[in-house]
């Protein structure tokens, strides 16, 4: 049945004994399996599925029961909203995790780059909190309610092991924060030259 799973892509007139053996060779080959059913007789391979998907109007209390979605309106093309706002929702939590990533990687760095340096803290306590429930909130929501970009359903399936934060993301927060905190560094730099070493120069920063 496996071997069979990755060369046919129809199935026809099977049992439902069968649509359990067909979601389970799926799953032993690594797939992620969606499985839509209305019966009694789906009830297993919904169960076994890893998303088990039932019709919400005509369909019978026990496939209702077991799937994980219900489909009100019994209409296939209902998943094709449902998969788009998904990923949408999916993307904007890797870009609003990355941003809030990359800003308060970069308040760490200008924090222990200049008192290691023994120039003083650039940030005070009010100021550090004014950053993180103002500063990074309000960029954040944008972020966090992007709309769906145009390609977003042409994207293949992304692997269920796969992280929110990737390796190569880990890079990009790095470069950023690190850019952030040398443009803060020098601002700083310039306030102290300007006002000196005072709360002058921490104000001025902000």
């Amino acid at each position: 049945m496996q071997a069979l799973c990755d060369r046919i892509q129809v199935f026809a007139r099977i049992s439902p004994g069968n649509k359990l053996q067909i979601v389970q060779a799926l799953q032993n080959n690594g797939k992620v399996v969606a499985m839509t059913g209305d019966g009694i007789n789906d009830a297993l391979a919904l169960k076994a599925a890893n998303v088990g998907v039932a019709m919400g109007h005509g369909g019978t209390d026990l496939a209702r029961k077991v799937g994980d979605v219900v489909l009100k309106d019994d209409n296939l093309e209902t998943m094709i909203v449902t998969v788009s706002r998904g990923r949408t929702i999916y993307n904007n939590i890797r870009k609003s995790v990355h941003f809030l990533l990359s800003t308060n990687t970069s308040e760490i760095i200008v924090m222990f780059a200049a008192v290691a340096a023994g120039i003083g803290q650039p940030l005070n306590a009010m100021q550090l909190l004014c950053l993180n429930l103002v500063i990074d909130i309000f960029p954040g929501l944008p972020l966090a309610l992007e709309p769906p970009e145009p390609d977003v359903l042409s994207q293949p399936p992304r692997s269920s092991e796969e992280p929110i934060i990737k390796t190569s993301d880990y890079k990009r927060i790095f470069w950023e924060s690190t850019a952030l905190s040398i443009s803060s560094l020098r601002a700083y730099s310039y306030s102290i030259r300007r006002y000196g070493l005072e709360t002058n120069a921490i104000a001025t920063d902000l």
